[in-house]
This record gives structure tokens, C-alpha cells and sequence, in this order.
């Protein structure tokens, strides 16, 4: 895995009433796809998702062809954001990343989506060893992926959390674990 994608659609639905059937099977035909998390926004209702792809290449692909076609198809805008993975890999396998190997010993209850708006480059540069120790010691707190936006710099996480134990903020989003079934 070399890039992660983030997805929001802008629409409030609930989750169960999304095409999420018809639009897995799009996606498992989208070129370097390896997997999805999709998204629920517990108070908003957004529909979205983290994705992991093969290449920057092929998520660059994937945002600036499938997905804004997706979205327009539902009549709806949309948000995507390209992170990359590889430079954020020790500080992610520091925090349990199941993105990176580590395996959880029970199912999250909650997913939160974080970005600040800073420009970090390279990724060393950020204290995330000072950071991740802090965040371990968060109730609830299973695992945590680090973001780097691609181009931009921006420090980010997707984080794996027992239920409703993830503080809300006005710079997150926080999603119901929800698999589809």
C-alpha cells in the first residue's frame, strides 16, 4: 500500500439507505484498489470512506475520475483528499495500525477522521512520537493510522475507537462502525 484516500459525499443519509451494494462493486474494479472503511457521520449522516490503493498514481486516478463521477450520479459534491502512505508508516505501526499489519483484539465501535490544516513536510518533521504517546493514553483509544497529504503537507489521522469514547471537535469526523453485512 503506498496511498490512502479520504471520501465524504455531501449528502445526509442514512447508512442503510445508501447504494453501498452497487457502489462496492465499482470500486473493487477501481485500478490499485486493495480496501475501503467506509464512513457513516454519526450526527451529519455523510457517506464516505478511507481507502488504501496500490499507488499514488492509481488514487490520483480514482479522484479525479471515478469518484467525482460517483458523485455526480447522485447529484450530490463531493470531497476527496490523497495521503501518502509510505511516509507515514513507522509513526502509523507505532500506533497499531491495522493499515500496516497490526490486528485488533475486538471489532471498533467508532472511527474518527481527523485533518489539521498545517503544513508538515516532511512528515519527520512533526512531533508525532510526543503525539502518539499522548493519544495511548486516551480512553477507548484502539489504533491510529497517520495521514500525510499528498501536495499539501497536511498532518492527519484515522484513528479506531471503542464506542463513544473519541472526543468530538470541531476539526473531526466520527463515523459508526458499521460493516456492511
Amino acid at each position: 500500500m503506498k496511498a490512502f484516500v479520504y471520501t465524504e459525499l455531501q449528502i445526509a443519509i442514512p447508512f442503510e439507505n445508501a447504494p453501498w451494494k452497487d457502489i462496492n462493486n465499482a470500486i473493487k474494479k477501481q485500478p490499485g484498489f486493495l480496501n475501503k472503511t467506509w464512513l457513516s457521520g454519526v450526527d451529519s449522516q455523510s457517506v464516505g470512506g478511507l481507502y488504501a490503493f496500490d499507488s499514488i498514481e492509481n488514487a490520483q486516478k480514482f479522484v479525479t475520475g471515478y469518484f467525482p463521477d460517483e458523485a455526480r450520479s447522485l447529484g450530490v459534491a463531493q470531497r476527496t483528499s490523497v495521503f501518502d502512505a509510505l511516509v507515514t508508516e513507522e509513526a502509523s505501526k507505532d500506533m497499531n495500525s491495522v493499515h500496516f499489519g497490526a490486528k485488533l483484539d475486538k471489532k471498533p465501535g467508532a472511527f474518527l477522521y481527523t485533518e489539521v490544516q498545517l503544513n508538515v513536510v516532511p512528515f519527520d518533521n512533526a512531533p508525532w512520537e510526543k503525539i502518539n504517546e499522548a493519544i495511548k493514553k486516551q480512553p477507548g483509544f484502539m489504533a491510529k493510522t497517520w495521514l500525510s497529504g499528498l501536495h499539501t503537507g497536511t498532518v492527519g489521522a484515522f484513528m479506531h475507537s471503542t464506542p463513544s469514547k473519541m472526543p468530538k471537535n470541531s476539526h473531526s469526523i466520527i463515523s459508526q462502525a458499521k460493516p456492511p453485512a
